[in-house]
């Protein structure tokens, strides 16, 4: 029998919608009453929420989770009406979930949020405390956390730790049991390109919200510093509830977010988003291009004097979407956006990806040119590393190197005549040196990272796919995209193991042509 965390009321917050008072909200934070919602524990020990408003009903391919409950407006205070009859428990979430409130003041590019995080432990062990991941803390005077309260209201004790916070519980949280966290906080955004900063020509939220990283129980919290190349950050899983509300002038910019808009009122936009590893958006002048195929809805947003390249792009997506889907198992959400950026080379998010400017200009109305390939390899990080996630630190090659070739896989079959091409401009003419096996901490300059995480890497897995064959190699695959679902992070051991359970191809070879630490073996690693 285990002990739930103690129960209360869930916080949000009934903000006014003026400009100075959305700015200055953290008095009123502590002065409104709770909103009763969800309280923490087990299914068995959960009072039904007396009121809530009705949330928006999902999505065509998205699934439904009752516990999260979301309003369709901004939260307001609800009287309680009274009621002799007692109501049936809700269910306990079995997947955390983070509820998100963000105003973003276009003129001074300040963010203000408030935020509800619900946080299943599903790592097998008791915690007395959680990390809380603040990206937008490491650049100077950026963040500014106004208040951390538990589900009673009341101030959780924590301390900063190399730009993250370890919040101490009001009580241990067993395995299989939930803790509700609720912050206020404001960012102010860097004049910077890249995912988390604005130039003059967008705005981009990407990483700009406290996480909670994903556990493994041989290793703890899987926490990185940032390296000179490569992507630092682990994501677990969660469901995503999001507001958005922008204060800009007229005409207003465009939005782009991850997951599917339901409903707009009173200045809000409401994206939901299930299953995913986060939650990224986008502000500028876009023109847009949307279709929907088997279900999902893929929009592209690009700036005014790319229209021809926009749609190129928008077309090589829409035609990775399906193969992928094909190939490796069904892409999990109902809608694909992704963004040209105003920085270099490409980013993913889940649902969501930003592809380089630059890419745009060069393009020469030919699939020969890094638009093409890059946009399809940023379409294919959905799968590995939205739907399979690993540590993109220290294992980097198990998103980077499958991606990559997933490029070849989107060339042979919508332009086989060009596959020669792919492997001569994408490969063969770097110097795809260095094991594979390295992270990006082995790395100070970009190329040399990309030759031998990426291009290197896909040249192993085409060396395994020869020595497999197309089915089996295929047929690894989806196994391999079918594990990502029941796993919350997916290690080149488990890579290596499935790989054996799946062709019964040795990889002892491969491993000693490509890894540094080649030791592993299949008989001894994998019972």
């Amino acid at each position: 029998m285990t002990t739930a965390a103690p129960c209360g009321a869930w916080a949000a917050i009934s903000v006014s919608g003026s400009v100075q008072i959305t700015r200055y909200f953290y008095p009123i934070f502590l002065a409104l009453p709770l909103w009763l919602l969800a309280a923490c524990g087990t299914a068995a020990e959960i009072e039904t929420p007396l009121t809530s408003a009705p949330s928006p009903s999902p999505g065509p391919t998205e699934r439904a989770t009752a516990a999260l409950v979301m309003p369709t407006t901004e939260p307001t205070a609800t009287a309680v009406p009274a009621t002799p009859t007692p109501l049936p428990p809700p269910p306990a979430p079995t997947i955390s979930q983070y509820s998100l409130w963000a105003t973003l003041e276009m003129a001074q590019r300040q963010l203000t949020v408030t935020q509800t995080i619900t946080y299943v432990n599903q790592t097998g062990v008791t915690h007395i405390e959680l990390p809380l991941l603040i990206e937008p803390a490491r650049s100077n005077d950026t963040f500014q956390l106004h208040s951390l309260l538990d589900n009673q209201g009341t101030a959780l004790a924590y301390g900063w730790e190399n730009e993250h916070l370890i919040v101490t519980l009001p009580s241990p949280l067993p395995p299989h049991n939930y803790v509700v966290l609720h912050l206020a906080y404001e960012a102010r955004l860097p004049a910077q390109e890249g995912t988390f900063g604005y130039t003059p020509l967008q705005t981009n939220l990407g990483d700009w919200y406290p996480m909670i990283p994903p556990y493994l129980p041989e290793r703890g919290w899987i926490i990185n510093p940032p390296g000179r190349v490569g992507e630092h950050l682990a994501y677990a899983r969660a469901d995503y509830a999001v507001y958005l509300r922008l204060l800009a002038g007229e005409p207003p910019p465009v939005i782009a977010a991850s997951g599917y808009q339901r409903t707009e009122a009173d200045g809000w936009r409401y994206y939901r988003l299930r299953d995913a590893r986060n939650f990224a958006w986008s502000v500028g002048r876009y023109e847009t291009i949307t279709a929907t195929v088997d279900g999902i809805t893929v929009t592209s947003y690009a700036f005014a004097d790319h229209p021809r390249q926009a749609q190129a792009a928008f077309d090589a997506t829409l035609q990775a979407v399906t193969l992928f889907s094909d190939l490796f198992g069904a892409y999990p959400h109902d809608s694909l956006v992704f963004v040209e950026a105003d920085f270099r080379d490409g980013m993913e998010f889940d649902g969501f990806y930003f592809l380089d400017r630059g890419l745009y200009k060069r393009y020469n109305d030919s699939p020969r040119e890094y638009l093409i390939p890059i946009a399809v390899h940023e379409t294919a990080h959905q799968w590995w590393q939205g739907i399979v996630g690993n540590d993109q630190a220290q294992e980097p090659w198990l998103d980077e190197a499958l991606s990559t070739y997933s490029e070849l896989l989107y060339y042979e079959r919508y332009h086989p005549d060009l596959v020669d091409w792919w492997w001569h401009f994408r490969m063969n003419r770097f110097d795809t040196t260095g094991p594979v096996d390295s992270s990006i901490y082995a790395f100070d300059r970009f190329r040399p990272y990309v030759n031998t995480v990426y291009l290197r890497g896909a040249l192993m897995l085409h060396d395994l796919r020869q020595a497999a064959g197309d089915e089996l190699f295929l047929a690894f695959l989806q196994a391999y995209t079918a594990v990502g679902w029941e796993t919350e992070q997916v290690t080149g051991a488990a890579f290596w193991c499935l790989w054996h359970e799946v062709t019964r191809v040795d990889s002892r070879p491969f491993l000693q042509r490509y890894f540094a630490d080649n030791g592993f073996d299949p008989g001894q690693d994998c019972r």
